[in-house]
């Protein structure tokens, strides 16, 4: 844990029953059953981007969708990008405490969670889905930089600076596939793709906020794609941090309720910045319809 006191100012806060530590994903879904069964009617989730995917997932498999909670995202991760684009910011312990004294006006906002079955197997809840140069960037940034905004920055700068000399990196992460892609049962004309990606909020990180229509509709999610290389999108890296519409106009972007994507060969994506496997088919559909707290 980034801060070994953080579990200690919690439990000062709130009851024992209502505070679960869990160290395994194994112990995620039975914290959630036992939390529905004593009526909580708020979630607060203190981890990164990754423990949204790995507690929402089993949150619509186990707690009855009539009442499912609100959430509150505190934070406490690495980088926090899904916490920070709803507008949450601050320690999870004062964030939870903001809550619980009212000290700040809690407010509402309802997002479709995007369900994302790839193949056949169980599906997989979250707020940002990519693939391509996403997760093949993930696979780096992991590997060989440290957690956290600067280790990010570096491993784009590095990613960048590849991409001007020609490098191997540059040649792992920017290859071009082929695809066939149905949004809302409308086949896409693009064939071929560096990367797509689905977000329920306006960033995928670093502040790079291509997710213009998340948020717009609660039964629906922002889908965007580009077939760019990796130099004319090096070029476009600029205008799209500062989210100019003349750079955003180069993805192609959609506001979508189902998804589906096929592809030749497997292709591994990730969801809240957790990799996952190569598949050939995949569908990613909007709901159930979460109440975040913005606090």
């Amino acid at each position: 844990m980034r801060d070994p006191a953080l579990v200690e100012r919690l439990r000062q806060q709130l009851p024992r029953e209502n505070l679960w530590v869990t160290a395994d994903l194994s112990e995620v879904a039975p914290a959630l059953e036992a939390l529905a069964e004593i009526g909580v009617d708020t979630l607060v989730l203190v981890g990164g981007d990754g423990s949204v995917t790995r507690t929402l997932t089993p949150l619509v498999r186990v707690w009855p969708h009539q009442s499912l909670p609100r959430v509150l995202l505190a934070g406490g991760g690495s980088i926090n990008t899904i916490a920070k684009s709803l507008g949450v910011c601050g320690r999870p312990d004062l964030v939870l405490r903001r809550l619980l004294d009212g000290s700040v006006s809690a407010t509402e906002d309802i997002r479709p969670l995007l369900r994302i079955r790839a193949d056949d197997t169980e599906p997989i809840c979250g707020m940002i889905f990519a693939n391509g140069a996403a997760p093949r960037w993930l696979e780096f940034y992991y590997a060989h930089t440290s957690p956290g905004v600067l280790g990010a920055a570096y491993g784009v700068a590095a990613t960048l600076g590849s991409v001007v000399v020609g490098g191997e990196l540059a040649q792992q992460v920017f290859g071009l596939f082929e695809a066939e892609v149905e949004i809302d049962g409308k086949r896409m004309e693009l064939q071929r793709f560096l990367a797509m990606a689905a977000g329920g909020v306006r960033h995928i990180g670093l502040g790079f906020g291509p997710f213009i229509t998340a948020g717009q509709k609660s039964d629906r999610f922002h889908w965007t794609a580009t077939d760019m290389g990796g130099w004319r999108l090096g070029l476009q890296i600029p205008g799209l941090r500062l989210g100019l519409e003349s750079a955003l106009a180069s993805l192609a972007h959609a506001s979508a309720r189902r998804v589906v994507v096929r592809t030749a060969e497997a292709m591994p994506y990730t969801v809240d910045a957790e990799l996952f496997p190569g598949v050939t088919s995949l569908s990613i559909e909007a709901g159930p319809e979460i109440r975040f707290l913005v606090v």
